[in-house]
This record gives C-alpha cells, sequence and structure tokens, in this order.
C-alpha cells in the first residue's frame, strides 16, 4: 500500500500510519510517512485518531493496508471532484470488487467530518464503515464513484488474500454482530441529525 501510494501521489496527499505498537515490522517503514505508534486500535477508531492528531487538512482519506491505488493523481482528481460538486462530498473509485455499490476507499471533505465529530461512527470497530459512507452520502446526495480511478481492493473475498488470523479476528460473528447492530441505530438516530447540520452548510453556500 505505502509503494502505490508513493507511486501515484501527485502531491496533494500525506499518508499517515496508524500501527500497533507490538508490529515487530516497525523499523521497516519508510520515513517520508507519518507515524503514530500506538496500542492495537480498529479501523474505526483509527481514522479518528488520525484526524485528531492532523486536524488542518481539509480533506482526509480512507483506506487500508490491503489497498493498491493505480490511478496516478487520484488524491488531485477525488478533491478536484468534491471541489468542483460544492466543496462537499465523500468520493470513491473502483476498488475492483465491490465497484459502485460500495466506497471502500474515500476521499471526504472535512466539513462533513466537522458536522458529524467523526470520520466514522465510533460505534463501528471494523464492518459497516463503507455501508456508513454510502449511506451518508446518498442521504446528503454528495455521494461521487469516480470509475476511472481504481483503488484495489485485494480482500480474501476477491480472492486476491488468504483468510488470515487479521481477517478472520475483523470478520468474526461477535464483529459482524456488533457492528451490525451499531450501524443500524447509527443510521436510525444519528444520520438524519448529521444530515440536518450539513444541509445547513450546503445552504450557506
Amino acid at each position: 500500500m505505502i509503494k502505490s501510494w508513493q507511486e501515484t501521489q501527485s502531491g496533494y496527499s500525506d499518508l499517515l500510519l496508524v500501527l500497533d505498537d507490538d508490529d515487530k515490522e516497525l523499523k521497516k517503514y519508510p520515513k517520508n510517512v507519518l507515524v503514530r505508534i500506538g496500542p492495537r486500535v480498529g479501523l474505526s477508531s483509527g481514522c479518528n485518531l488520525g484526524v485528531k492528531l492532523y486536524p488542518d487538512y481539509k480533506y482526509y482519506a480512507s483506506a487500508g493496508d490491503d489497498h493498491r491505488f493505480k490511478t496516478k493523481g487520484w488524491d488531485k482528481m477525488m478533491i478536484d471532484k468534491i471541489k468542483k460538486e460544492g466543496g462537499v462530498g465523500i468520493a470513491y473509485g473502483d476498488d475492483l470488487l465491490q465497484g459502485n455499490r460500495l466506497p471502500t476507499a474515500v476521499v471526504m471533505s472535512a466539513n462533513i467530518i466537522e458536522a458529524m465529530g467523526y470520520m466514522i461512527p465510533p460505534s463501528l470497530k471494523h464492518l459497516r464503515i463503507d455501508v456508513a459512507f454510502r449511506a451518508l452520502g446518498l442521504r446528503i446526495q454528495k455521494l461521487f464513484y469516480m470509475p476511472e480511478i481504481i483503488i484495489e481492493h485485494l480482500h480474501p473475498a476477491a480472492k486476491k488474500a488468504e483468510w488470515d488470523e487479521g481477517y478472520l479476528r475483523v470478520n468474526s460473528t461477535e464483529m459482524v454482530s456488533h457492528d451490525s447492530k451499531n450501524y443500524v441505530i447509527w443510521a436510525k438516530e444519528e444520520l438524519p441529525i448529521i444530515a440536518k447540520k450539513i444541509y445547513g452548510i450546503l445552504n450557506k453556500r
């Protein structure tokens, strides 16, 4: 993932790695990326922590270590798309698995995060995050699919990786139940409030 980011980013993005303090590979990570080392956190907590650590960006991206950036200039292209659509929105490309159905890697404008108070619903640990991104983008009519951008998802479901301990842990019955239940609660109770706040931002433009 690091290598693909280095080869395709156009200077509009920095890469923050949220790393576990027990990672035996810590010394091998490159020095030209931002790094946060600490106790193991989930995908949701890691992204939200990154936003808090670096609050001055106008756009934030969320991608996993099993994503590979394939399209040169993807960061500028996504930012330009959101700017063109009014400066508020969520953009995503084709991950060669879900296509336009789910945004598994996104660029999101910071004003949305400010309205929500987070990038990813904290009640979600790892799953249903892409479903939440989609629900939010559709609710505020600011979800932008960009098929010309490829961010490949090397997931076991695509038969591009093995179901190792890490994948099995975050796809356990307990995790599926927890995140599925909390997504339903978030979509019912929080999403309408968030959408109203974002509509307020849009109406001021």
